[in-house]
């Protein structure tokens, strides 16, 4: 979890995304198929 709460931090080796929580939820609950990632850019801090 993100500090807000509202999203999901994915971490690898390449790099790493955040997850929508809502999103997260419904791939978890097999409601949906995918979920959008959106890359969080190197040495940036929200």
């Amino acid at each position: 979890m993100n500090p807000s709460g509202r999203a999901v931090v994915l971490h690898t080796r390449v790099g790493s995304c955040i997850i929508p929580l809502v999103s997260f939820r419904r791939v978890a609950r097999g409601e949906a198929a995918s979920a959008p990632l959106f890359p969080l850019v190197p040495g940036v801090t929200g």
